[in-house]
C-alpha cells in the first residue's frame, strides 16, 4: 500500500522540468530539505513553512492549495 504524501511537490516538480535545487535557490533551502518535503505524509504533523509554500506556488503557477494533496491538478 503506498503512501498518502501531503504535498504534490514532485509532481509540480515534474511538470514543470525544474531540479530540487533550482526550487530551492527560490525558497532559499537546500536541494535536500526540499527533496525531504516531497516525502511528508499526509498525516505527518510536519508542514513547510508559509513563506516558502507561497514561493513554490508561485514558482509552479499554481496557488497554494494547489501543492496540497487534496486538489486536483489542472490540465496545461
Amino acid at each position: 500500500m503506498s503512501k498518502q504524501l501531503k504535498y504534490r511537490i514532485k509532481e509540480f516538480k515534474v511538470k514543470n522540468n525544474l531540479t530540487y535545487e533550482e526550487i530551492g535557490n527560490v525558497c532559499g533551502r537546500d536541494r535536500n530539505t526540499v527533496c525531504n518535503w516531497t516525502r511528508i505524509e499526509k498525516n505527518s504533523k510536519f508542514s513547510i513553512p508559509y513563506d516558502v509554500l507561497m514561493a513554490m506556488a508561485n514558482l509552479f503557477g499554481c496557488t497554494m492549495e494547489q501543492l496540497h494533496n487534496e486538489q486536483v491538478l489542472e490540465p496545461a
